[in-house]
């Protein structure tokens, strides 16, 4: 009997069959995830590869954060955030034939103005990379950098040649092409103190003034020291900024006031330009940093590198006669002379073989001290220098600051150049010249200081621009004994010469002297020197001085670079000195202290 074969089966239950799928399933997402695991951790070569691409691509433009803003002393904002715009095609987006693409890319050639071949290997499907395969191209910049007027003007003629009705909406521009939003640095106040904000460049450029020098706080990567703190801040700014903000020493009426009168100076006078500094004489800080020409800050693209360099701290000048409130500090200082010590002007004097005369070549006899001050007698000063000797004059020279940077927070400060005994091109007759400003060159904010140290009761302050840091709501304030550098005169000294100074404004009056104040102050008319000698018509000419004499509240430094309409520092700078003291003082709630003068009408 033949036997039946016998076949193996599985036979499940409807209840078994739902277990036995769960299983599977269960094993199947089980080995789906440890792929994807295998996947994340160890990704093949071209799609680590492709990512790479795409991020870079992606990246290759900055998205950066907002900035912290700038603000004067009172709150008044200087420099705000604004956005600008990029126009980009994004290339992987394309869904659209060869022949629509070449459409594409011939009606946007003729709308931007591009050649057509450039905007064909932009607008490319595929880039060859630095191994010359291709690769996928995601980006391509249209337009680097438009602002929202001509944004406008672009989205209205792009919507206008490219819309896709039905597709896209009505009139929209299509998927793959838009506008990307980036910050941008806006000014309020236009030129204003242009060259100590400076300027920041998203898309690329060097960064100046305020704006480099701070720019890690503007950008938040750092923060204050906690022991600055000085409780929160009364400015609703935090969500304005992605970094810190800051409040200047700047004061904004001041600034406006000084490169009005700087510029009307500047062309009354047919000269190549100046600089205007003002001083707070009690803590170094700067109410006022003038240059003229200046710039337009939000158009730096047509700005040349010259006039971008901050002249007040970056260019070295001879300052002539104003240097000899330093003589005359330091002797006094000294114990070698007082006001009434007697001198005898011939008008000239030979120094290490060098002939020193009077500007002018005048000679006045017999003279006393603040006499020789007043008249600016380059005869005494020399001989005041040759009493003292060299190793203490120029003990005083460095004392005032003289022998290096004055250290601002701001970038591009140029050293001073002084000879020194001992330098091998020092010589006996810089000890003559440099007593009245010759054969030394500082800068305009050197000789500012100077005159603030002065006002200061002999205390010599570090100069500075930014008064707080705000971050996260918090303010910041640098400890106002961190900016005393030293005490360069006692303070007996400094009223001497303070006095001294007021003879000479109140002599000269009519040019320097301000209604209702007492002020104190020096001329200086420094010729230039070109191909190694002096030119009697090519001069800087400058005042420096301080109000109220009293009770001094401010240094004022004018320097007018090659007046041609009368020049000499008491023609020219002077009379911006007077004008704008008359302006400040007001502003910054300082009462007369000779309250009679403006009854007697000044």
């Amino acid at each position: 009997m033949a036997r039946k074969s016998r076949r193996f089966s599985l036979r499940f239950g409807p209840g078994e069959r739902l277990k036995v799928t769960y299983i599977l399933g269960g094993l199947l997402a089980l080995f789906m995830v440890f792929r994807l695991m295998q996947l994340i951790s160890h990704p093949p070569q071209k799609i680590i590869e492709e990512i790479n691409r795409y991020e870079q691509a992606q990246g290759a433009l900055p998205r950066e954060p907002f900035r912290g803003l700038i603000f004067d002393c009172r709150g008044e904002p200087l420099v705000i955030n604004g956005s600008h715009y990029r126009l980009v095609a994004y290339v992987d987006r394309m869904r659209v034939t060869e022949e629509k693409r070449e459409q594409v890319i011939e009606k946007l050639a003729q709308v931007l103005g591009w050649d057509r071949g450039e905007l064909q290997r932009c607008m490319a499907k595929y880039r060859l990379n630095e191994k010359g395969t291709p690769e996928p191209n995601y980006y391509c910049v249209l337009e680097g950098e438009v602002d929202r007027i001509r944004k406008k003007e672009l989205e209205a003629r792009l919507k206008e040649v490219l819309s896709e009705k039905g597709k896209q909406g009505e009139g929209g521009l299509p998927d793959w092409l838009g506008f990307e939003a980036f910050p941008i640095r806006y000014h309020p106040e236009g030129r204003l103190a242009s060259h100590i904000l400076g300027t920041y460049l998203p898309l690329g450029g060097i960064p100046l003034g305020i704006e480099s020098s701070y720019n890690d706080y503007l950008t938040g990567k750092m923060k204050p020291s906690r022991a600055w703190a000085i409780g929160e801040s009364g400015l609703p700014i935090s969500s304005l900024a992605d970094g810190c903000s800051l409040i200047l020493t700047i004061d904004r009426e001041i600034q406006r006031a000084a490169e009005e009168i700087l510029e009307k100076t500047v062309l009354n006078h047919n000269a190549d330009g100046g600089t205007i500094i003002v001083v707070d004489t009690a803590t170094g800080g700067i109410l006022a940093m003038a240059n003229y020409p200046d710039f337009d800050p939000d158009a730096i693209t047509e700005v040349t590198q010259q006039v971008l360099r901050n002249p007040a701290i970056s260019e070295v000048y001879e300052p002539g006669s104003v240097f000899k409130l330093v003589t005359y500090a330091a002797a006094l200082d000294s114990g070698l002379i007082t006001p009434e010590s007697p001198f005898y002007d011939e008008g000239h004097i030979f120094v290490g073989g060098h002939e020193i005369r009077n500007f002018g070549e005048v000679a006045y006899g017999d003279v006393t001290a603040v006499r020789a001050l007043v008249f600016s007698i380059n005869v005494v000063a020399t001989k005041i220098n040759l009493l003292m000797g060299a190793d203490v004059f120029y003990s005083y020279v460095r004392r005032f600051g003289f022998d290096a940077k004055t250290g601002i927070d701001l970038p591009g400060e140029a050293n001073p150049l002084v000879k020194f005994p001992g330098d091998s091109k020092w010589s006996p007759s810089d000890l003559g010249t440099n007593s009245f400003g010759q054969g030394i060159s500082v800068t305009p904010l050197h000789m500012a200081m100077a005159i603030a140290a002065i006002a200061n009761k002999g205390l010599l302050m570090k100069p500075h621009v930014v008064s707080e840091i705000i971050c996260d709501g918090q303010a910041y304030r640098v400890p106002p004994e961190a900016f005393r550098v030293r005490q360069v005169i006692s303070p007996q000294s400094a009223e001497t010469l303070t006095k001294m100074m007021v003879e000479v404004v109140d002599y000269w009056h009519n040019q320097a002297g301000v209604p209702g104040y007492s002020a104190a102050g020096k001329t200086g008319t420094a010729q230039i020197p070109i191909g190694g000698s002096y030119q009697n018509q090519e001069v800087i000419a400058s005042f420096g001085g301080f109000v109220p004499a009293s009770d001094p509240k401010v240094a004022i430094l004018v320097k007018i670079n090659r007046p041609k309409i009368a020049i000499t520092g008491l023609e020219v700078a002077a009379p911006a000195f007077k004008e704008l003291a008359i302006r400040i003082l007001p502003l910054l709630g300082v009462p007369p202290d000779r309250p009679g003068e403006l009854a007697m009408g000044g």
